[in-house]
């Protein structure tokens, strides 16, 4: 389960308040509550359906409702409303996984297929820049029901070509060790192993002399 605003600080989807009923809202401007009320009974929702709206800083609204279903069909609403940015579920079905250094010429359905090994994968999108050409990264839109029981590693070898993937929620892994929880520059084992790695790359010693 991943919330789609709170994970921005990394924190663990099982460390987290269930909030299968919520959705929050961003308004373009500030809207008062009853103009909100009013745009709500136009979608011919019905407020009875609704346990409660709380208004909250930059122009956010927090809406709960009395079950799932309530809340999936209402978040479908407003996203369509034009006095909104965006609507979304708090308790998201999907996570968006990002992957970058991906090689132009790679297939979405090899990235698809590497990716089905972690989760459910319901669609792959190419990411273009402002002057119309791909650029190096993906976005994969995943079920999430299996991603933190299987995680999806830090880094990801598809095709000979080494692709780096972040998502919201996701532990670090090393790239030396492949271990979850810290990055190469803190890894243990890599500094462990420091004195082969120097000796097999050659480098000269301070006398001059070469490994």
């Amino acid at each position: 389960i991943v919330y789609s605003r709170v994970l921005q600080k990394n924190i663990k989807p099982s460390q987290l308040s269930a909030r299968p009923n919520c959705l929050w809202i961003r308004t373009k401007e500030h809207l008062k509550r009853e103009i909100i009320v009013n745009i709500i009974k136009k979608e011919n929702v019905p407020l009875s359906s609704i346990l409660g709206i709380a208004e909250r800083k930059g122009n956010l609204i927090d809406i709960t409702c009395k079950n799932r279903e309530q809340a999936q069909y209402l978040q479908e609403k407003l996203c369509k409303n034009d006095a909104f940015k965006t609507a979304h579920l708090y308790q998201s079905e999907t996570t968006l996984v990002n992957l970058s250094w991906v090689p132009i010429p790679m297939s979405h359905e090899d990235i698809k297929e590497e990716l089905k090994k972690y989760g459910q994968v319901i669609k792959i999108i190419g990411r273009i820049d402002k002057d119309g050409p791909l650029t190096g990264r993906r976005a994969a839109i995943m079920k999430n029901e299996n991603l933190e029981k299987n995680p999806i590693p830090s880094y990801l070898w598809i095709k000979g070509e080494e692709l780096y993937v972040t998502y919201k929620g996701q532990e670090i892994t090393c790239k030396y060790c492949g271990e979850v929880g810290h990055k190469q520059a803190n890894c243990q084992t890599k500094t462990k192993d420091y004195p082969q790695l120097l000796a097999a790359s050659g480098v000269p010693k301070a006398n001059g002399e070469i490994n």
